[in-house]
């Protein structure tokens, strides 16, 4: 089972996310276009291109 601060946030990226890419730009993805800190302890959501996976 997950737990989760009270303080901790879901933020999802509602853009077209290219996932075939693996993990390593994601980071890059939150500094971007949410202009946020990937390790900041908040989850992040993205979305493939056709939106059946995230």
């Amino acid at each position: 089972m997950l737990s989760f601060l009270s303080n901790t946030r879901v933020y999802f990226a509602v853009g077209q996310t290219d996932l075939r890419k693996s993990f390593d730009p994601l980071p890059g993805v939150v500094r971007s276009s949410l202009q946020l800190d990937p390790l900041s302890g908040h989850l992040f959501v993205f979305s493939h291109q056709r939106r059946h996976r995230v």
